[in-house]
């Protein structure tokens, strides 16, 4: 971080406290010396996982964002250049976060939660009519003010409609637990993909619990999200029908923001005025987003594997009853219960007359178990290929070691592709020439998929940063490469 020789971002705004983690780097509190008043201070303009400033990137961000003018969107003040850096300065908001009520309540009611749903809606549709796509709707970025007025924050991942770095270098951004399908997917984002994160949203608001949970295994997260059916509320309430509604796997049957904001306006500012204080009583002001916003590689519809998937338990719809899987367990389960206690009956009583009648056999109860073939051998599960977990995890440690020590050597473990898609060598090496005591903080590898998800930490500009990697891990004839980071 950069300031001017008196101390000042911009000799103007003075670095308050540390207040959360965006996509481009770390979030401030600051103090604006010419009016007096407590603002926020964002860096804009770093692409994800990177480390250098882009700064068409950044006047890009700050142009769009400057341009939604509603009273449910942070508003946005200034856009300050301090040497190398670019700075968004924001409305300080003093509120609580969705996110933050989800954890602290519990699931909420849906007349509760209906006015969140119908002001935040209306500033995406706002948003939306000026071809921006917010891309990062998540709990963590709806606030509620002292005021009941909910806020809309966080345009660090926007992008214009006809923007092409929707995707950049085959990255998708945002958090995996909200994401449309079609993003996850690879597509571009679309308003529509907003309704559904929003929809991912209030699913989480009114259950308290994630649509999907991405913490233990990303790319079996991702397969889920583009090939299943979505999670479905049990609620058959307007606001339940209509979280189901945006939650459609097809946009084009998605609703459009405007008629999401008017399905779920309350009946009228005084209703909506007493949920929201219904909502906040008792509120805390901080909390963790439980889906940090990341970028990762997309997903197709049906993923190669180089061996046989596991197995995954089955996703069902809580209104349809039990799975056919789980039925045809317990009906094999019953028909052995029926068989053993059949033989125990007849074990020592065969020559005995009974007079009571006896009903019929049933056919399971007729048929004689069948005798299990001499020579029959149950048939070898497939060996996994590949690297294991262990060996996928240890690569990675020592690749973030070469890479902070000597950037070529890092660079060198990248195949061609994934050195083309770092920018080329120049590129990667402002980013690992500039980081030190780099730290693995976890590390989960999948040998079926040949992936990483690891964390790292490192300092950069005398300030501790985090971030959250996948890496795509390949066998080539010089040993373990690595085929994408994301």
């Amino acid at each position: 971080m950069t300031s001017s020789g008196d101390g000042l971002i911009g000799g103007r705004y003075e670095i308050g406290s540390e207040i959360g983690t965006g996509t481009s780097g770390t979030v401030y509190t600051a103090r604006d010396t010419t009016l007096g008043r407590t603002v926020v201070l964002k860096r804009i303009g770093v692409a994800a996982g990177g480390g250098v400033v882009d700064v068409a990137r950044a006047e890009r961000e700050a142009q769009m964002a400057s341009q939604v003018n509603h009273k449910n969107v942070v508003a946005i003040y200034d856009v300050v250049h301090d040497g190398p850096d670019r700075w968004l300065v924001t409305e300080h908001v003093d509120g609580v976060s969705l996110a933050t009520l989800i954890s602290e309540r519990g699931a909420i009611p849906p007349e509760l939660i209906s006015p969140v749903i119908s002001q935040v809606a209306s500033a995406l549709a706002a948003t939306h009519a000026q071809g921006i796509v917010h891309r990062a709707v998540t709990p963590t970025n709806i606030l509620l003010t002292p005021e009941r007025v909910v806020k809309l924050t966080d345009f660090g991942v926007a992008r214009a409609q006809a923007d092409a770095s929707l995707t950049q270098g085959g990255l998708v951004v945002g958090s995996p637990a909200y994401l449309a399908p079609e993003v996850v997917s690879g597509q571009a984002a679309t308003p529509a993909s907003d309704v559904w994160a929003l929809g991912a949203s209030m699913f989480h608001a009114l259950t308290a619990r994630l649509p999907y949970d991405a913490s233990q295994d990303l790319a079996a997260t991702m397969t889920l999200i583009v090939n299943e059916p979505p999670p479905r509320l049990d609620g058959t309430d307007a606001i339940s029908r209509l979280v189901t509604d945006m939650m459609n796997r097809d946009p084009e049957a998605r609703p459009s923001m405007a008629q999401v904001a008017e399905r779920s306006a309350p009946n009228s500012d005084a209703e909506a005025t007493q949920a929201l204080d219904a909502l906040a009583i008792g509120a805390a002001v901080a909390a963790a987003d439980p889906a940090p916003t990341a970028a990762f590689r997309p997903v197709s519809a049906a993923p190669p594997r180089r061996s046989p998937p596991p197995v995954q338990p089955q996703r069902r719809d809580p209104q349809k009853g039990p799975n056919r899987a789980a039925w045809i367990a317990a009906g094999a389960a019953a028909l052995v219960l029926i068989i053993a206690g059949f033989a125990l009956a007849n074990r020592d009583g065969g020559d005995a007359e009974d007079t009571s009648a006896e009903p019929e056999p049933t056919a399971a109860e007729a048929a004689p178990e069948p005798e299990p073939a001499p020579d029959a051998q149950p048939e070898p599960e497939p060996e996994p290929q590949g690297p294991d977990a262990g060996e996928l995890e240890d690569f990675i440690e020592d690749y973030l070691s070469d890479a902070e020590g000597d950037s070529q050597d890092g660079f060198d473990l990248l195949t061609p592709e994934a050195q083309n898609a770092a920018g080329g060598f120049e590129q990667y090496d402002a980013f690992w020439s500039s980081v030190d005591d780099v730290n693995v903080e976890q590390s989960q590898g999948d040998q079926a998929s040949g992936s990483v998800a690891y964390t790292f930490s490192y300092t950069m500009d005398e300030q501790e940063q985090t971030q959250n990697q996948v890496a795509q891990v390949v066998e080539t004839d010089d040993g373990l490469r690595i085929a994408g980071l994301s």
